[in-house]
């Protein structure tokens, strides 16, 4: 089956029993949700949505059919299950689409799946553990790379105890620090890439103290930034590989996206069969293999650079909760087969619909 003919099956199951579902749409909002613990460094409202993506999202939905409910908050999400005043209708089934996250503990993605899945609420994440396994970069990128995937060569400091079994990069090397349990790109800078040697411990040793956490240290590899969403149901596949780019199809060379250039949105995506096919064909089939042997269920995300030369990939990033806003790289590979805002999102419920045979 090709992927439009599946997605196209999955759209039309969602918009066959919309009339039995009610969609719970679980999110953090920049300046609406409150009460979360924040670094001093970057903010975790990077990973918030905004009030305009939320009812974009909300929009997409309603005007499809669907029945929503919103939550901003997963603390009053979780008092309303607890407290019999989720909203629930006697023969409809209740979906979560998740993306719940404030506050900067370790494992903090993980806490509304396992919830759900204790309240037997069906949702749209993988389960706690795979979250949890995969919010940690080092390990799961040493997982991956035992399992014979092209990985860069990585350490870790942690920020109370130094380097992880007194392995660190040899002097000289070029590398990347990066949160070792963070995303959108918290605490990351033009600094944080420099040629190792020891007096750069004070940096990583800085940063880990300002953020609490481990630093995964990551061999740099200059070239091309890829992102490949990934629907992992009944069918495995990968929407497309998208480049990103700030000019053109160039290559970010030694570039990165970092926390202000992920704030300021002076980048594009586009499809890097534009780049290279060939590269691009293998792209697809590493992040599917790649999300199917770590166990991520439904949507999810395999990061890659790829070095300019030679076109080598590495996995630097996994993500099973990706954006889906309209300024992501999923929704422009769903735009680029030909999709709405409202097909990608009836198509997401249709996914979580599909994977708890609801039908």
């Amino acid at each position: 089956m090709q992927k439009r003919d599946y997605l196209d099956q999955l759209k039309n199951t969602a918009l066959g029993i919309k009339d039995s579902v009610i969609v719970t749409i679980l999110c953090n909002v920049a300046e609406e949700t409150t009460d979360y613990e924040n670094y001093t460094g970057d903010s975790i409202t990077s990973e918030f949505l905004t009030a305009e993506q939320l009812n974009a999202m909300v929009s997409a939905l309603r005007s499809v059919g669907f029945e929503t409910n919103i939550y901003i908050d997963e603390d009053q999400f979780m008092r309303d299950v607890l407290g019999n005043q989720f909203y629930r209708v006697p023969g409809k089934h209740n979906i979560v689409l998740n993306s719940a996250q404030k506050g900067t503990s370790v494992g903090r993605k993980s806490l509304v799946p396992a919830f759900c899945d204790l309240q037997h609420i069906c949702h749209s994440n993988s389960n706690a553990y795979i979250v949890s396994l995969c919010r940690d970069k080092f390990f799961s990128g040493k997982l991956v790379e035992s399992l014979g995937f092209p990985c860069p060569d990585s350490w870790c400091y942690r920020y109370n105890s130094g380097w992880l079994r007194g392995l660190h990069p040899e002097s000289g090397r070029k590398v990347i620090a990066k949160l070792n349990y963070e995303t959108s790109s918290i605490g990351l800078g033009v600094e944080n890439i420099f040629d190792f040697n020891l007096d750069v411990e004070t940096f990583i040793h800085s940063l880990s103290q300002t953020y609490q956490q481990d630093i995964v240290v990551q061999a740099f590899i200059p070239g091309y930034e890829v992102e490949v969403p990934v629907v992992i149901g009944k069918q495995r596949f990968a929407i497309a590989p998208m480049g990103l780019y700030y000019r053109d199809l160039e290559p970010l060379g030694t570039g990165i996206l970092d926390y202000e250039g992920r704030k300021a949105h002076t980048y594009h995506f586009a499809d890097f069969h534009q780049v290279s096919a060939a590269i691009a064909e293998q792209l697809e089939q590493c992040a599917v293999e790649t999300a199917a042997s770590l166990g991520i269920q439904g949507l999810g995300r395999i990061d890659f650079r790829v070095t300019e030369t030679d076109s080598i990939p590495y996995i630097t990033d996994i993500a099973t909760n990706p954006g889906i806003h309209r300024n992501t790289s999923i929704y422009q590979g769903f735009e680029d087969l030909g999709y709405t805002y409202q097909d990608m999102m009836t198509i997401l419920v249709g996914l979580t619909i599909s994977r708890y045979g609801l039908t």
